[in-house]
Protein backbone atom coordinates (compact mmCIF):
# COMPACT_ATOMS: atom_id res chain seq x y z
CA UNK A 1 0.00 0.00 0.00
CA UNK A 2 1.15 3.31 -0.84
CA UNK A 3 0.54 6.98 0.93
CA UNK A 4 -2.62 8.79 -0.99
CA UNK A 5 -4.14 11.97 -0.23
CA UNK A 6 -8.07 11.94 0.97
CA UNK A 7 -7.98 15.54 1.05
CA UNK A 8 -6.05 18.57 0.57
CA UNK A 9 -3.05 18.10 3.05
CA UNK A 10 -4.81 15.14 4.64
CA UNK A 11 -2.48 11.98 3.83
CA UNK A 12 -3.15 8.43 5.08
CA UNK A 13 0.66 6.65 5.03
CA UNK A 14 0.32 3.16 5.56
CA UNK A 15 2.53 1.43 7.95
CA UNK A 16 3.50 -2.45 7.70
CA UNK A 17 2.92 -4.27 10.97
CA UNK A 18 5.55 -6.91 11.99
CA UNK A 19 4.11 -10.63 12.12
CA UNK A 20 3.96 -10.87 15.90
CA UNK A 21 1.15 -11.80 18.32
CA UNK A 22 -1.77 -9.83 18.47
CA UNK A 23 -0.72 -8.02 15.52
CA UNK A 24 -0.03 -10.07 12.50
CA UNK A 25 -4.05 -10.04 11.47
CA UNK A 26 -3.95 -6.29 10.94
CA UNK A 27 -1.41 -5.90 8.49
CA UNK A 28 -1.16 -1.88 8.78
CA UNK A 29 -1.85 0.70 10.57
CA UNK A 30 -2.69 4.18 9.02
CA UNK A 31 -0.84 7.15 10.09
CA UNK A 32 -2.32 10.28 8.84
CA UNK A 33 -0.44 13.66 7.67
CA UNK A 34 -2.35 16.84 8.76
CA UNK A 35 -1.31 20.72 7.11
CA UNK A 36 -0.52 22.41 6.24
CA UNK A 37 1.98 24.23 8.79
CA UNK A 38 2.52 23.33 11.71
CA UNK A 39 2.02 19.62 9.94
CA UNK A 40 0.54 17.11 12.23
CA UNK A 41 1.55 13.29 12.69
CA UNK A 42 -1.37 10.85 13.57
CA UNK A 43 0.14 7.34 14.91
CA UNK A 44 2.77 5.52 14.06
CA UNK A 45 3.20 1.84 13.93
CA UNK A 46 5.89 -0.01 14.94
CA UNK A 47 9.79 0.14 14.48
CA UNK A 48 10.53 -1.59 11.48
CA UNK A 49 12.87 -1.02 8.40
CA UNK A 50 9.84 -1.66 6.56
CA UNK A 51 8.08 0.70 8.82
CA UNK A 52 10.45 3.53 8.71
CA UNK A 53 10.62 3.17 4.99
CA UNK A 54 6.95 3.31 4.59
CA UNK A 55 6.94 6.50 6.31
CA UNK A 56 9.63 8.10 5.03
CA UNK A 57 8.02 7.04 1.48
CA UNK A 58 4.92 8.82 2.63
CA UNK A 59 6.13 11.72 3.63
CA UNK A 60 7.85 12.41 0.91
CA UNK A 61 4.58 11.54 -1.60
CA UNK A 62 3.49 14.69 0.50
CA UNK A 63 6.26 16.86 0.23
CA UNK A 64 7.25 17.02 3.78
CA UNK A 65 10.03 16.79 5.30
CA UNK A 66 10.20 14.70 8.32
CA UNK A 67 11.65 18.24 10.24
CA UNK A 68 8.47 20.01 9.71
CA UNK A 69 6.36 17.73 11.77
CA UNK A 70 5.22 19.72 14.69
CA UNK A 71 3.53 17.32 17.15
CA UNK A 72 2.99 13.58 16.62
CA UNK A 73 -0.11 12.46 18.07
CA UNK A 74 -1.07 9.22 19.60
CA UNK A 75 -4.56 8.02 19.77
CA UNK A 76 -3.88 5.25 22.17
CA UNK A 77 -0.83 3.85 23.74
CA UNK A 78 -0.91 -0.28 21.83
CA UNK A 79 2.54 -0.63 20.10
CA UNK A 80 1.23 -0.62 16.63
CA UNK A 81 0.00 2.89 17.42
CA UNK A 82 2.72 4.38 19.34
CA UNK A 83 5.71 1.75 18.93
CA UNK A 84 7.50 4.34 16.51
CA UNK A 85 7.00 7.92 18.02
CA UNK A 86 10.83 7.34 19.21
CA UNK A 87 12.96 7.27 16.66
CA UNK A 88 9.72 9.83 15.26
CA UNK A 89 10.65 11.95 17.56
CA UNK A 90 14.98 11.82 17.94
CA UNK A 91 15.09 12.37 13.54
CA UNK A 92 11.72 15.10 13.68
CA UNK A 93 12.40 17.09 17.28
CA UNK A 94 8.14 16.60 17.32
CA UNK A 95 6.34 17.11 20.73
CA UNK A 96 4.62 13.08 21.27
CA UNK A 97 1.55 13.68 22.89
CA UNK A 98 -0.85 11.30 24.12
CA UNK A 99 -3.51 11.16 26.99
CA UNK A 100 -2.79 11.03 30.48
CA UNK A 101 -5.10 7.97 31.01
CA UNK A 102 -3.26 5.72 28.63
CA UNK A 103 0.55 6.66 30.40
CA UNK A 104 -0.62 5.52 33.79
CA UNK A 105 -2.49 2.37 32.36
CA UNK A 106 0.75 1.96 30.99
CA UNK A 107 2.92 2.01 34.30
CA UNK A 108 0.09 -0.13 35.76
CA UNK A 109 0.38 -3.02 33.00
CA UNK A 110 4.89 -2.60 32.80
CA UNK A 111 4.92 -2.29 36.45
CA UNK A 112 2.46 -4.01 38.45
CA UNK A 113 0.95 -1.21 40.22
CA UNK A 114 -1.80 -2.64 42.58
CA UNK A 115 -1.79 -5.65 41.04
CA UNK A 116 0.75 -7.65 38.90
CA UNK A 117 -0.77 -8.26 35.60
CA UNK A 118 0.18 -12.18 36.59
CA UNK A 119 -1.57 -11.40 39.98
CA UNK A 120 -4.49 -10.65 37.82
CA UNK A 121 -4.88 -13.12 35.44
CA UNK A 122 -4.60 -15.72 38.29
CA UNK A 123 -7.25 -13.72 40.25
CA UNK A 124 -10.28 -14.64 37.10
CA UNK A 125 -9.12 -18.36 36.63
CA UNK A 126 -6.45 -17.78 33.72
CA UNK A 127 -3.13 -19.73 33.84
CA UNK A 128 0.02 -18.96 35.83
CA UNK A 129 2.31 -16.40 34.32
CA UNK A 130 5.70 -15.50 34.79
CA UNK A 131 6.12 -11.53 35.02
CA UNK A 132 4.20 -8.47 34.90
CA UNK A 133 3.65 -7.06 31.67
CA UNK A 134 1.63 -7.98 28.63
CA UNK A 135 4.56 -9.77 25.96
CA UNK A 136 3.59 -7.17 23.31
CA UNK A 137 4.73 -4.13 25.95
CA UNK A 138 8.14 -6.15 25.63
CA UNK A 139 8.59 -6.19 21.90
CA UNK A 140 11.60 -4.73 20.55
CA UNK A 141 9.40 -3.03 17.89
CA UNK A 142 7.80 -1.09 20.31
CA UNK A 143 9.79 2.04 21.12
CA UNK A 144 7.67 4.76 22.53
CA UNK A 145 8.59 8.15 24.03
CA UNK A 146 7.44 9.71 27.11
CA UNK A 147 5.21 12.16 26.43
CA UNK A 148 6.26 15.53 26.10
CA UNK A 149 2.41 16.88 26.54
CA UNK A 150 -1.06 15.08 27.29
CA UNK A 151 -3.48 15.72 24.95
CA UNK A 152 -6.58 16.37 26.32
CA UNK A 153 -10.39 16.56 25.38
CA UNK A 154 -11.62 19.28 23.82
CA UNK A 155 -7.96 20.31 23.00
CA UNK A 156 -7.56 21.90 19.29
CA UNK A 157 -4.70 22.41 17.62
CA UNK A 158 -4.80 25.61 15.28
CA UNK A 159 -2.81 24.96 11.61
CA UNK A 160 -3.35 27.25 8.68
CA UNK A 161 -5.88 26.12 7.12
CA UNK A 162 -7.87 24.06 9.45
CA UNK A 163 -8.65 23.29 12.83
CA UNK A 164 -7.55 19.89 14.51
CA UNK A 165 -10.18 18.78 17.95
CA UNK A 166 -9.19 16.04 20.07
CA UNK A 167 -12.32 13.84 21.46
CA UNK A 168 -11.76 11.81 24.25
CA UNK A 169 -13.40 8.05 23.43
CA UNK A 170 -12.18 5.78 26.21
CA UNK A 171 -13.29 1.99 25.97
CA UNK A 172 -10.07 0.74 23.84
CA UNK A 173 -8.10 1.87 26.30
CA UNK A 174 -8.52 4.20 28.82
CA UNK A 175 -6.65 7.12 26.95
CA UNK A 176 -8.40 6.63 23.61
CA UNK A 177 -8.58 9.40 21.48
CA UNK A 178 -10.14 10.53 17.94
CA UNK A 179 -10.04 13.66 16.12
CA UNK A 180 -12.11 16.01 14.44
CA UNK A 181 -11.05 17.48 11.38
CA UNK A 182 -12.37 20.91 11.17
CA UNK A 183 -15.73 21.86 9.60
CA UNK A 184 -15.12 18.74 7.28
CA UNK A 185 -17.08 16.13 8.61
CA UNK A 186 -14.32 14.20 8.90
CA UNK A 187 -13.02 12.11 11.98
CA UNK A 188 -10.51 9.88 12.60
CA UNK A 189 -11.39 6.84 14.58
CA UNK A 190 -7.90 5.45 15.72
CA UNK A 191 -8.99 2.03 17.03
CA UNK A 192 -12.95 3.08 18.32
CA UNK A 193 -14.73 2.31 14.88
CA UNK A 194 -13.35 0.35 12.17
CA UNK A 195 -14.93 -0.69 9.18
CA UNK A 196 -15.06 -4.47 9.07
CA UNK A 197 -14.30 -5.69 12.75
CA UNK A 198 -15.71 -4.47 15.93
CA UNK A 199 -12.77 -3.15 18.05
CA UNK A 200 -11.67 -4.93 21.48
CA UNK A 201 -12.69 -3.58 24.62
CA UNK A 202 -11.09 -5.57 27.65
CA UNK A 203 -10.94 -5.21 31.52
CA UNK A 204 -7.00 -4.48 32.15
CA UNK A 205 -5.02 -3.49 35.80
CA UNK A 206 -4.54 -0.13 35.29
CA UNK A 207 -8.02 0.71 33.48
CA UNK A 208 -11.06 2.49 33.91
CA UNK A 209 -13.68 0.31 36.81
CA UNK A 210 -16.13 -0.08 33.60
CA UNK A 211 -14.79 -0.37 30.24
CA UNK A 212 -17.23 -0.90 28.34
CA UNK A 213 -19.58 1.22 29.75
CA UNK A 214 -16.84 4.07 28.91
CA UNK A 215 -17.10 2.32 24.79
CA UNK A 216 -20.56 2.26 24.30
CA UNK A 217 -21.06 6.46 25.82
CA UNK A 218 -17.96 7.32 23.50
CA UNK A 219 -19.57 5.38 20.44
CA UNK A 220 -22.75 7.57 20.84
CA UNK A 221 -20.91 10.39 21.13
CA UNK A 222 -19.33 9.89 17.62
CA UNK A 223 -22.17 8.65 16.14
CA UNK A 224 -23.86 12.10 17.11
CA UNK A 225 -21.34 13.99 15.99
CA UNK A 226 -22.78 14.28 12.08
CA UNK A 227 -19.60 12.65 10.52
CA UNK A 228 -19.63 11.68 6.88
CA UNK A 229 -16.09 10.20 6.39
CA UNK A 230 -14.45 8.25 9.06
CA UNK A 231 -11.01 7.75 8.85
CA UNK A 232 -9.57 4.05 10.89
CA UNK A 233 -5.98 2.81 12.21
CA UNK A 234 -6.72 -0.31 10.69
CA UNK A 235 -8.46 -0.34 6.87
CA UNK A 236 -10.42 1.50 4.22
CA UNK A 237 -11.59 5.10 4.68
CA UNK A 238 -15.72 4.26 5.26
CA UNK A 239 -19.14 6.23 5.57
CA UNK A 240 -21.68 7.44 7.80
CA UNK A 241 -19.35 6.45 10.83
CA UNK A 242 -23.00 6.79 12.57
CA UNK A 243 -24.22 3.94 11.25
CA UNK A 244 -20.98 2.03 11.97
CA UNK A 245 -21.84 2.47 15.88
CA UNK A 246 -25.52 0.62 15.64
CA UNK A 247 -23.27 -1.93 14.19
CA UNK A 248 -20.89 -2.34 17.18
CA UNK A 249 -23.80 -1.29 20.28
CA UNK A 250 -26.01 -4.25 18.69
CA UNK A 251 -23.11 -7.00 18.85
CA UNK A 252 -21.98 -5.97 22.49
CA UNK A 253 -25.89 -6.08 23.31
CA UNK A 254 -26.10 -9.65 22.03
CA UNK A 255 -22.70 -10.32 23.67
CA UNK A 256 -23.75 -9.23 27.16
CA UNK A 257 -26.59 -11.54 27.24
CA UNK A 258 -24.58 -13.99 26.18
CA UNK A 259 -22.12 -13.70 28.69
CA UNK A 260 -24.93 -13.83 30.96
CA UNK A 261 -26.68 -16.42 29.83
CA UNK A 262 -22.83 -18.81 30.19
CA UNK A 263 -23.05 -18.24 33.78
CA UNK A 264 -25.93 -20.62 34.10
CA UNK A 265 -26.81 -21.14 37.63
CA UNK A 266 -23.55 -22.27 39.09
CA UNK A 267 -20.56 -19.54 39.62
CA UNK A 268 -17.47 -19.38 37.24
CA UNK A 269 -14.21 -17.13 36.70
CA UNK A 270 -13.39 -15.37 33.82
CA UNK A 271 -11.48 -17.89 32.71
CA UNK A 272 -13.88 -20.32 32.56
CA UNK A 273 -16.34 -18.20 30.48
CA UNK A 274 -14.53 -17.85 27.51
CA UNK A 275 -14.69 -21.26 25.82
CA UNK A 276 -18.52 -20.46 26.18
CA UNK A 277 -18.78 -18.24 24.26
CA UNK A 278 -15.72 -18.25 21.63
CA UNK A 279 -15.24 -22.23 21.88
CA UNK A 280 -12.48 -23.88 23.18
CA UNK A 281 -9.57 -24.21 20.56
CA UNK A 282 -8.61 -20.38 20.58
CA UNK A 283 -4.78 -20.00 19.88
CA UNK A 284 -2.98 -18.48 22.89
CA UNK A 285 -2.82 -14.88 22.25
CA UNK A 286 -6.93 -14.79 21.00
CA UNK A 287 -7.80 -16.53 24.14
CA UNK A 288 -6.06 -13.56 26.38
CA UNK A 289 -8.03 -11.62 24.78
CA UNK A 290 -11.27 -13.13 24.25
CA UNK A 291 -10.68 -13.36 28.38
CA UNK A 292 -9.92 -9.53 28.81
CA UNK A 293 -13.03 -8.77 26.22
CA UNK A 294 -15.21 -11.30 28.32
CA UNK A 295 -14.15 -9.56 32.04
CA UNK A 296 -14.90 -6.24 30.12
CA UNK A 297 -19.26 -7.96 29.82
CA UNK A 298 -19.05 -9.28 33.22
CA UNK A 299 -18.02 -5.91 34.64
CA UNK A 300 -20.82 -4.17 32.70
CA UNK A 301 -23.33 -7.09 33.73
CA UNK A 302 -22.67 -6.25 37.09
CA UNK A 303 -23.27 -2.38 36.68
CA UNK A 304 -26.42 -3.30 35.67
CA UNK A 305 -27.31 -5.64 37.94
CA UNK A 306 -27.65 -8.52 36.31
CA UNK A 307 -25.14 -10.44 37.89
CA UNK A 308 -22.81 -10.56 41.40
CA UNK A 309 -18.99 -10.88 41.98
CA UNK A 310 -18.18 -13.41 44.65
CA UNK A 311 -14.73 -14.98 46.50
CA UNK A 312 -13.40 -18.11 46.65
CA UNK A 313 -9.99 -17.87 48.20
CA UNK A 314 -8.02 -15.81 45.77
CA UNK A 315 -10.65 -16.67 43.06
CA UNK A 316 -12.91 -13.88 41.85
CA UNK A 317 -16.42 -15.73 40.59
CA UNK A 318 -19.16 -14.24 39.32
CA UNK A 319 -22.75 -15.45 39.53
CA UNK A 320 -26.21 -14.92 38.37
CA UNK A 321 -27.88 -12.29 40.31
Amino acid sequence: MSADELAPKLWRIPIPLPAIPGAEHLGFCNAYLIGPEPWLLVDTGMTTDEGIKALDDGLAAAGVPIEEIDSVLITHHHPDHYGMSRPIRDRSGAKVMIHRRDVEMMYESLWGGEQSFGAFLGAHGGPGFDGNAPPLLGAKEYRPAAPDAYLEDEQVFELTDRRVRVLHTPGHSPGHCCFQIGDEGIILTGDHILPKITPHVGYFPGGNPNPLGDYLDSLKRIGEGGYRLGLPAHGEVFLDPASHVGRIVAHHEFRLKATVDALGKGAKTAWDVVPEIFGGDLPGFHRFAAFFEILSHLVLAEYEGLIKQERDGDKILWRRA
